[in-house]
């Protein structure tokens, strides 16, 4: 699928155990491909974002800068994806589809 100037994709390598937990900390990586959207700010310079990663978003003055800062703030974002605190007397679960 082609991407218009203002769409990338990129994969990103991250850790994980046998049950599909992030382990950012070991050498064992997977590659997942993203696509990210980035659009002139009006302020000047762009807003990237992940559609498939609510609320991943990040900046930059110029599209390479913002390229390398939406790659830190997936990383960061899956990283974190792990450690989900559910409300007083909700469960978290991992399930197979």
């Amino acid at each position: 699928m082609p991407y218009t100037d203002s769409e990338a994709s990129f994969r990103v390598h991250m850790a994980v155990d046998a049950l599909g937990g992030l382990l950012p900390h070991r050498r064992e990586r997977f590659e997942m491909l993203l696509r990210i959207v980035l659009e002139p700010s009006g302020e000047g310079g762009y807003t990237v974002f992940v559609p498939a990663l609510p609320g991943c978003i990040s900046e930059g003055e110029t599209l390479d800068e913002a390229r390398r800062n939406i790659r830190e703030a997936i990383s960061l974002y899956l990283e974190s994806a792990g450690e989900t605190n559910p409300p007083e007397g909700g469960v978290v679960e991992d399930i197979v589809v």
